[in-house]
């Protein structure tokens, strides 16, 4: 299972930064923990070319969720 790293505050916007490395998008936690805001930033950084188009959908909503 993946593990989040909590890093720490953005100097310049205060907020509170983590670090989730996945081997595939399919290993996205179930729950995140991360505390409850209705405002977030989610940066995805992966090589999506030989993934289906409905794959990434699903990922999406699982990270909206």
């Amino acid at each position: 299972m993946a593990a989040v790293e909590k890093l720490k505050k953005h100097p310049e916007s205060g907020r509170t930064m983590f670090l989730l490395e996945l081997d595939s998008l399919e290993d996205w936690p179930e729950d995140l923990a991360l505390g409850k805001s209705r405002h977030f930033v989610l940066f995805l950084a992966a090589d999506a070319s030989d993934v289906a188009d409905d794959d990434l959908t699903a990922f999406a909503g699982k990270g909206l969720d």
